[in-house]
């Protein structure tokens, strides 16, 4: 792909916060943050406590508190919608930078020294990490700030059991909320790579790992019989606004590439593309500045050898060829050094396998409905899924506020058998609402304004 650069601050941003867009951020993929290896040093309250004990570290002063005052803070005040898409935003996305995590839910502040996020780590909600590196600052108010869902079963236990179906949902989508992390420059390249697609591409929706499950894509999601076996997931899924779908796999190895192609075409070949709506995107992201490691040409070239031959064992259904749903693209075809983007990246220019031809791989922009149309055997539940996604906090805030949410309460109120609010409706709003918290629930009317989705103050750009 040869197409002109750009500069990200000379785009027009789509919705992100100017003070944490994709100019501003730091770079996961160019800054050289990971001169000590793929993995972050991480830091929870528990092993915080106990480095400090045996004096090995001194934990910093805000985030030394007591774990139920802490507790106190995180469910007390303010700002209970922005503390539920925090959980949820690093539930789906595994593990982000504080700078990351202040573009997903629209607060800049979280990218500084943030009480939200000190009190999430004190209660054992969230762990602190920090990119390893002698050159790099490395106390927690640095842009190298990193955060992930904790390993503890404080949201299950604490969290889960104190929020309505609706607060539920929006962390968790109805799924089971996930604790750790893994993998952390490919989750952080994953994310920006989301992020990114949200600020600058014309597209319905941008979810996370949590909500790319091959269930989701191919089973349950779409109406099928639930896969449950083996339910391996995308690292991230892109939604066009006619509801076609681009499962992302993110690839910084050729290790076990062919395994993960192959499972993902044995999934594939039995449905048609206008059931499932489903492409396949390899990103090739090998670390930039290792001396010995392939070449992007070599690492490029591998990447489609393994998957031309996969594909070869898989004609698809008759009229639908599957090798047009697998897409192969490089990092740096996109983002060619740093703070530098191409006209290519705008509609996801990648290419596809073109049997037959002279030429085998053939080069569309996945995101033009002209290049790659989409004609749905069922419109309307294709493009569900945009309503779906704005109940949940995965994507980014200014995705979720195009489209109106699923309107949860009505589940909620048929299961218990009602077809209305079973209390009377309020003449005024309540004090505080939109901002009230557990502790001020009194009434099915004031909980629902706990999740009122009225921009906050800081969000700037995107209200």
């Amino acid at each position: 792909m040869t197409t002109s650069n750009i500069a990200f601050a000379d785009l027009t941003s789509h919705g992100v916060h100017p003070k944490v867009g994709a100019a501003n951020r730091l770079d996961p993929y160019w800054d050289g943050l990971w001169a000590s290896g793929a993995l972050a040093s991480w830091v929870s309250a528990e092993s915080a406590a106990r480095q400090e004990r045996t004096g090995l570290a001194r934990v910093p002063a805000p985030l030394a508190m007591d774990p139920q005052e802490a507790w106190e803070k995180f469910v007390g005040g303010y700002g209970w919608r922005r503390k539920l898409e925090v959980l949820g935003v690093l539930g789906s996305w595994r593990t982000l930078s504080a700078e990351q995590l202040a573009a997903f839910v629209g607060a800049p502040s979280i990218a500084g020294r943030s009480r939200l996020m000190d009190a999430a780590f004190a209660c054992g909600l969230v762990d602190h990490g920090i990119f390893t590196s002698g050159l790099v600052r490395t106390h927690l108010s640095s842009r190298a700030k990193l955060f992930r869902p904790s390993g503890t079963d404080v949201f299950a236990k604490r969290v889960a059991p104190m929020l309505t179906y609706p607060e539920l949902t929006l962390v968790t989508g109805g799924r089971k909320f996930k604790t750790g992390g893994q993998y952390d420059r490919h989750n952080l390249l994953t994310s920006e790579l989301a992020l990114r697609v949200a600020e600058f591409c014309d597209v319905g929706t941008v979810l996370g790992e949590t909500y790319s499950t091959v269930d989701l894509l191919l089973g349950s999601g779409i109406g099928k019989p639930p896969i449950v076996k083996r339910n391996q997931s995308a690292d991230a899924t892109i939604v066009r606004a006619d509801g076609m779908r681009v499962a992302v796999e993110i690839t910084a190895s050729v290790a076990s590439l062919k395994e993960k192609v192959h499972r993902w075409a044995e999934r594939m070949s039995t449905d048609s593309f206008a059931r499932t709506g489903l492409n396949i995107l390899f990103v090739g992201a090998p670390p930039p500045d290792r001396p010995h490691g392939r070449s992007q040409d070599e690492f490029l070239r591998i990447l489609r050898k393994t998957i031309r031959r996969v594909l070869a064992e898989y004609p698809g259904v008759p009229g639908a060829n599957l090798a047009d749903r697998f897409w192969v693209a490089m990092w740096e075809d996109w983002f060619p050094a740093p703070g530098m983007v191409t006209e290519s990246f705008l509609t996801l220019r990648a290419h596809r396998l073109s049997p037959g031809a002279r030429a085998p791989w053939r080069e569309a922009g996945i995101l033009d409905e002209f290049e790659v149309p989409f004609e749905p055997h069922d419109p309307a539940a294709m493009t569900a899924v945009l309503s779906g996604a704005a109940t949940v906090a995965s994507p980014p805030v200014w995705l979720r506020r195009r489209y109106e949410p699923v309107p949860l309460h009505r589940y909620a109120m048929a299961k218990g058998g009602f077809d209305s609010v079973p209390v009377p409706h309020p003449q005024k709003p309540p004090a505080g609402a939109g901002q009230a918290t557990p502790a001020a629930r009194t009434s099915v009317a004031r909980a629902s304004a706990r999740l009122s989705n009225a921009p906050s103050p800081d969000e700037g750009a995107i209200s």
